[in-house]
């Protein structure tokens, strides 16, 4: 009787290469790299940690991957941006911007195109002037006026004839300098203006108009003038004032005679009219239509006015209400409203812009202003004025001052009151300065005090647009209030009061204090001990970005505050639900830098730069950064400090040792370096060295004595220390 041993691994069980350990009644199957499974069937997919970064595709391999990059990204794991400025794509000194799978071009003044291939013609936009002839520079061009008439850079400006002695003309005649040329332009002469009529003048001297409502006819005057050397059919006689000379309209230029012997050569009478109008000191002037825009060329020196205007007391009232009192009207409001009052010789209603009224106490009649309106029947305007009163206006028994084209009559009999206004002069609760308050918490439920006058209850308080609560009139004379500051963001508030049928004019005495914080939550970072208050410093960070970082604070605002770390945006911000003016979180951005100041911008606040500082990972020595990740230095080269951004190369007489290297050591004597390398080279037979750090070493074809050298060599040699041994013997 016998035993049979059987093995189980003779059937080769194990899959993919895996080695059979037989057992009793069993075995085990150890698996090559990449497989799995109790017979090694499973192969491993490397590509279940999702390695390929940047939109990559990874393809599973046995015991590895590989990435499939999609375009602008290359690297192992697709981690690094292709620089396609590194071909130096841009032209005529253009500066390269490098983008994703491309690159902008910022071209030179002068230059233009995707590769700043073209030289812009400056001439294309025809910027000579006046027959000019361009010529195309480099970022610019040159304009040739020979021939023009005309100087300048674009041959903009024209040569003044009247420049030297009025062009030769008269005296009294002004020159009117042209393009290439000039003119002697006409003028009124002196003292030469008389009316043709008396009927409807009340004095000559000035020369006063009768009332213009009862003017039927236009009064005719005659005027004397020299036309110049321009076409009399050119010349445009109105009447007006210096700011507005076309005011009314004119006359056609009739000559009716010549002036006389006494006057210049050419001088002719002509006559015009003048149409009803009102106001004082108007002028008659000569324009030359010939220009444009016309031209004034002349004035008269003698004026003429019309009848000062009069106001019947008992008339003032309003247009909404068509109510008449006899002295003192009450709107009931302080916004504007229109008014009306009678009497004797305004306006016409195509010169009401040339009225308007001013009111207030007889101490400050022009404290506000009444905006005249046209009156929607013409034939009242002579006797009817019409004007819209200012907004937010406050006073009892304010009377008006009507001012009509430089005469002004007033102040008038009748009078306007108005509600009292409420009014703010100082506002505290928080830091307060003068008669404002700062650093408000913007989750606001502090006690505000307000300081004025016409505090009437109930009132409402608005700061920012928010309304407080709890609002409270608290002294009977109505200077003081109190109100619960609203939640809110911002510097320099508004602070309106409203009362019944009256609001106050905002004032902005009030400031929300900036954010602040006060520690920083990461997983990913590490705090800064080295910092003098660790809890605001992070360091250590993933510069691949995507770290969650919590911030702790005060002053964020109820909602959309915004993260910058430097001047990158911590993205995804989401303030906590209970405590938003005092707790967010936020997803930070790639970055390599060893420290940044994180600044806080409030919804419709303030930007503050905090004292929190967040810092990326930095390469350690004997490595150097690039892209985002580490990378070891190459033999010969060696980097000595943090966040080295390029390895050096060893000087020569040096050398690095085995990579990654933090700094190089010195050749020892027998041996050189001509730097750049990982280690330094044994002297060839028949050389020596005698120092340590060199560069090259000295060859002896024959053996010789010198004061530096005691040895020499005789047959084969080979450089030991400082001094050449024969294998077999040594000489001396």
């Amino acid at each position: 009787m016998y035993c049979v041993v059987l093995l189980e691994c003779t059937s080769g069980p194990c899959a993919n290469g895996g080695t059979c350990v037989d057992g009793i009644n069993s075995f085990t199957c150890l698996c090559r790299a990449g497989y799995s499974g109790a017979q090694c069937t499973t192969d491993i997919n490397e590509c279940a940690s999702t390695p390929c970064q940047n939109g990559g595709t990874c393809v599973d391999a046995v015991n590895s991957f590989s990435c499939q990059c999609v375009a602008g990204w290359t690297g192992k794991l697709c981690q690094t941006n292709i620089n396609e400025c590194a071909s130096q794509p841009c032209r005529s000194q253009g500066t390269c911007i490098d983008r994703l799978n491309g690159f902008e071009c910022v071209c030179a003044a002068g230059y233009s195109g995707v590769q700043c291939q073209t030289d812009v013609n400056e001439c294309v936009s025809d910027p000579c002037q006046n027959g000019g002839t361009c010529s195309d520079q480099i970022d610019s061009f040159t304009c040739a006026c020979t021939g023009t008439h005309y100087v300048g850079t674009t041959c903009e400006t024209d040569i003044n004839e009247c420049a030297v002695a009025n062009g030769g003309c008269a005296a009294l005649s002004k020159c009117v300098n042209l393009p290439g040329s000039y003119y002697c332009a006409a003028y009124i002469v002196p003292a030469s203006f008389v009316p043709v009529s008396s009927a409807a003048v009340e004095s000559l001297s000035p020369l006063v108009l009768r009332s213009t409502n009862t003017i039927d006819q236009p009064v005719m005057v005659q005027m004397s003038i020299v036309p110049g050397t321009q076409s009399t059919g050119s010349i445009q006689i109105t009447a007006g004032w210096a700011h507005a000379p076309f005011n009314y309209g004119g006359c056609d230029y009739i000559p009716v005679g010549p002036c006389g012997s006494a006057f210049p050569v050419g001088c002719v009478n002509v006559t015009c009219s003048i149409q009803p109008g009102c106001g004082t000191g108007i002028r008659y002037y000569l324009s030359d239509t010939s220009q444009i825009p016309v031209a004034i060329v002349s004035n008269s020196t003698e004026t003429y006015s019309f009848p000062v205007p009069t106001v019947v007391a008992g008339t003032i009232r309003s247009n909404s209400s068509n109510l008449v009192a006899t002295n003192n009207l009450q709107p009931g409001t302080t916004n504007s409203v229109v008014i009306q009052m009678t009497g004797t010789n305004f306006c016409p209603n195509s010169d009401v812009d040339k009225m308007y009224a001013t009111y207030g106490l007889l101490s400050q009649i022009d404290q506000y202003l009444c905006v005249a309106q046209p009156l929607v029947n013409p034939s009242l305007a002579f006797t009817t004025f019409s004007c819209r009163t200012a907004d937010y206006s406050s006073g009892q028994f304010l009377r008006f001052m009507l001012h009509i084209n430089g005469q002004s009559v007033g102040p008038t009999a009748d009078t306007i009151t108005y509600p009292s206004l409420p009014v703010i002069y100082k506002v505290s609760g928080c830091s307060d300065s003068g008669n404002t308050t700062t650093s408000c918490s913007t989750e606001g439920n502090t006690l505000l005090h307000l300081y004025g006058l016409n505090f009437v209850a109930p009132l409402t308080v608005y700061i920012g647009g928010n309304r407080c609560v709890d609002e409270s009139v608290i002294d009977p004379e109505a200077t003081h209030a109190t109100c619960t500051l609203p939640v809110g963001t911002g510097s320099l508030r508004a602070v309106t009061v409203s009362i019944t049928g009256a609001n106050s004019a905002p004032v902005y005495f009030v400031s929300y204090a900036v954010p602040s914080i006060t520690k920083l939550e990461t997983s990913n970072c590490e705090y800064d001990t080295n910092a003098t208050q660790p809890l605001q410093s992070v360091v250590n960070c993933p510069t691949t970005g995507m770290t969650s970082l919590t911030i702790d604070g005060v002053n964020f605002g109820a909602r959309g505050a915004r993260v910058l770390i430097g001047t990158s945006l911590c993205s995804s911000v989401i303030q906590d639900v209970t405590q938003p003016h005092r707790r967010l979180v936020c997803t930070t951005a790639t970055g390599t830098a060893p420290k940044l100041n994180i600044l806080m911008l409030q919804d419709g606040g303030e930007l503050a730069v905090t004292n929190a500082t967040l810092g990326y990972r930095q390469c350690l020595p004997g490595t150097k950064l690039k892209g985002l990740e580490c990378e070891n230095c190459t033999a010969g080269l060696y980097s000595s400090t943090i966040g080295a951004s390029e390895c050096i190369p060893c000087a020569g007489g040096k050398a690095s040792g085995p990579a990654p290297s933090q700094d190089c050591t010195t050749c020892l004597e027998g041996s050189v370096s001509r730097g750049g390398t990982s280690s330094c080279s044994q002297c060839m037979a028949g050389s020596y060295m005698s120092a340590k750090g060199q560069v090259e070493w000295y060859v002896y074809n024959t053996c010789r004595l010198t004061p530096s050298h005691a040895f020499c060599c005789v047959v084969t040699v080979v450089c030991v220390v400082a001094r050449c041994v024969n294998r077999e013997r040594t000489h001396h």
